[in-house]
């Protein structure tokens, strides 16, 4: 190629564009949508054979020029930056052996420089990566992008000595022309604004953007369109299941402002140990899947508290945890479907090193009883999505982040997000293959102290599954000696409300008691359930009836510490004995 003069540039179509006439005008078909330009049908017929054929793009003004005069030539100028602007065409490099470098055009702006060439290179920060036997050249707000680049062409644009044929200076003339390459002369002088990213993030940056890059990007469905089905979810090999509690849906004592304003990133744990239950609910109002709705393209939407691109839900979560009360040490894929967790199969001491990882990551601060590892299951992203794969996987990350500092927060735990951690760990200790399932994000997790809303809520959770299971050891324990305790009106001791208790289990078998909501400010609560049950002993004085009851209880606490130290309780008494035949 070094002597070859045979070389020279055409104009024509980018290879993912098809350009035809209709009696409108000019249709092309792009991967990134339909274009249709009204021009009159004999020019567009012209336009669609001088690309197809072999010209320059001056050639090309000139036999537009020759067939339809001056208004062919303005004409062109005009439609010439549209087409380039929507990277409609493309410059090809031809020399004797064939096409040699293909660029895309990215902007209404790319022209040919007219001034000889002494000498040039690539711009600082270019990208270059090989592809099908040849080279690809990019830079962030380039005006074209090399799609094709021959490697022995290549070899000498990186010679560094001066033009050794016309092919080489035509390439350099275009690599100009697209921003991608300087004069030799110009080095230095050029005073370019500091860039705060490095030459990958601005190209990824530059990727993840709906301008300058001409690629389709978005919701595009390249997945259904290549005939693919749906990915299933994916996760790492598991044996065994573990069954976490749901939690029960309370107030927390203050409002959800309040709780944003107390989010810190927080290291103090407290000096206790963590619950499988603390974490159980962490995760199910932050992550798991509430319900799953049908989508015009055959794909099950998931609905979870946080959002995600196309409610696809991509990000997989597992928790490595260590020394937690009421679940084993060990790494947990959780199941957003069925709230549980299942044991990943592995070596522990990979699994273990996690969590000694997070303690460094933390800068030695604390050593936390659990780490969060978020991990993006690429191909069903990918299924729908083009060009912002990763960088929806980090936007989740982001809101998943979030959502997991407010839970925590109100949940009175230790959160705080970790700003790295190892692929290369995660993929031994999952035996996932970080190219289609990469690690993403990692949160950490500690027992705080708790708060006195959060003191409220245990004691009412105990005392709501004690009068459940008609656990009176428990009741007793509850209820402080000498507590204020009142039915329907009628004030009794903390001995005698105990004992009433023990009259209703006795007398009603079937017991069901079923809490409808629970309102907790401070050290006060309100309880609204619906009990029911079935008349089968004596009561008051009353013979069996054998019927069933459901009546309307409405429950006020007092909670002191670990205690209640008043209880208030009205009944729906009168319809209950209706329902019995009694009154």
């Amino acid at each position: 190629m070094a002597d070859d003069q045979q070389a020279r540039l055409r104009l024509g179509w980018s290879p993912e564009v098809e350009a035809a006439c209709d009696p409108k005008g000019l249709v092309i078909q792009r991967p990134s949508g339909e274009l249709r330009l009204p021009i009159p049908p004999d020019f567009a017929e012209a336009l669609v054979s001088l690309l197809d054929d072999d010209f320059s793009e001056q050639q090309v003004g000139e036999q537009l020029v020759g067939r339809f005069g001056p208004a062919g030539l303005a004409g062109w100028r005009k439609l010439s930056r549209y087409l380039k602007a929507q990277c409609c065409v493309c410059v090809e490099l031809m020399a004797s052996a064939g096409l040699v470098m293909r660029v895309e055009i990215l902007s209404a702006d790319f022209a040919l420089p007219e001034s000889p060439l002494v000498g040039a290179q690539l711009v600082k920060g270019s990208v270059i990566r090989p592809e099908q036997g040849a080279f690809c050249v990019e830079l962030p707000r380039a005006l074209g992008r090399v799609q094709r680049l021959a490697p022995e062409l290549f070899a000498q644009l990186l010679s560094g000595g001066e033009c050794q044929s016309a092919a080489v200076a035509l390439a350099w003339q275009v690599l100009i022309a697209a921003g991608l390459a300087e004069r030799s002369e110009s080095l230095g002088a050029v005073v370019r604004q500091p860039s705060y990213l490095e030459g990958y993030e601005q190209y990824f940056h530059y990727r993840s953007r709906s301008d300058g890059h001409g690629k389709p990007l978005g919701g595009t469905l390249p997945g259904k369109r290549r005939g693919l089905p749906f990915p299933a979810a994916h996760h790492a090999p598991t044996s065994g299941r573990v069954a976490l509690q749901v939690p029960r849906a309370r107030a927390v004592g203050e409002d959800f402002l309040a709780v944003t304003e107390r989010r810190r990133t927080r290291y103090d744990y407290a000096d206790r140990r963590l619950h499988v239950d603390e974490l159980a609910a962490l995760l199910y109002w932050t992550v798991r899947a509430q319900r799953e709705e049908p989508s015009e393209h055959g794909v099950a939407l998931v609905r979870k508290p946080v959002p995600s691109g196309g409610a696809i839900h991509e990000i997989t979560v597992y928790a490595c945890v260590r020394d937690v009360d009421g679940i084993d040490d060990g790494l947990y894929y959780y199941d957003d479907q069925g709230h549980a967790f299942e044991r990943v199969v592995g070596s522990a001491q990979r699994q273990g090193k996690l969590l000694d990882l997070a303690h460094i990551l933390t800068a030695r601060q604390a050593r936390p009883p659990v780490m969060l590892l978020l991990a993006a299951d690429l191909p069903r992203i990918a299924w729908k999505y083009e060009s912002v794969v990763y960088a929806l996987g980090l936007k989740h990350v982001g809101v998943i982040y979030q959502q997991l500092y407010l839970v925590a927060t109100a949940l009175g735990l230790c959160p705080a997000a970790l700003g790295s951690g190892s692929s290369e760990l995660f993929e031994s200790a999952t035996g996932l293959d970080r190219a289609v399932q990469p690690l993403v994000g990692e949160f950490v997790v500690g027992p705080g102290e708790p708060r006195p809303s959060d003191s409220s809520g245990r004691v009412v959770e105990r005392y709501e599954d004690a009068v459940k299971r008609r656990d009176h050891a428990t009741l007793r324990e509850l209820i402080r000696a000498g507590a204020v305790c009142e039915v329907n009106g009628y004030a009794s001791t903390d001995v005698e409300f105990l004992e009433h208790y023990r009259d209703w289990h006795a007398a009603f078998s079937d017991w069901e008691v079923r809490v409808k909501d629970v309102v907790t400010v401070g050290a006060r609560v309100h309880l609204h359930a619906e009990v029911r049950g079935k008349h089968t002993g004596l009561w008051l004085g009353h013979e069996p009836t054998g019927r069933c009851f459901t009546a309307d209880s409405q429950v006020w606490l007092t909670v002191e510490g670990e205690h209640i130290a008043a209880l208030r309780e009205s009944f729906d008494t009168f319809g209950m004995l209706k329902q019995l035949g009694l009154a």
